[in-house]
């Protein structure tokens, strides 16, 4: 509920919203069902592709669709059907499917393709480059 002035209270903001889904229909799979994620689940897979000095790594970036697509694939129940140990096969799926599902994805999640651009515009970046 919101105040009677229409602003959002601190109890909207701060409640336990319900996790969304949809099915996304791709060419050669059929239907897909996707999830939400939570705001940490988000910082958690933005966090996969940094290195340990917290710079985005190369080699990680290399599987960013692929660890999001484990991130977000569920069963009907809503359970997540796909493991780390799938990237590799993921890897080796046509590039048209995993974009159409990935930009499902992105679309349902509410990534833009400016934020998955600047996690690529960061890759590289050291320290002292990134200060100039």
């Amino acid at each position: 509920m919101s105040e009677s002035n229409g602003f959002a209270t601190r109890e909207l903001l701060t409640q336990r919203t319900p996790r969304r889904f949809t099915a996304v229909p791709i060419d050669g799979w059929g239907t897909v069902r996707i999830r939400s994620l939570t705001e940490l689940e988000r910082s958690r897979f933005e966090a996969t592709i940094r290195d340990k000095t917290g710079q985005v790594s190369s080699v990680r970036m290399i599987d960013l669709k692929c660890r999001l697509i484990v991130l977000c694939v569920v069963d009907a129940e809503g359970n997540q059907i796909l493991q780390d140990a799938d990237i590799t096969s993921l890897r080796e799926q046509d590039s048209k499917l995993t974009n159409q599902l990935v930009e499902a994805i992105q679309s349902h999640c509410g990534y833009s393709d400016a934020d998955l651009g600047d996690l690529e515009k960061n890759l590289g970046q050291t320290p002292a480059a990134s200060s100039q």
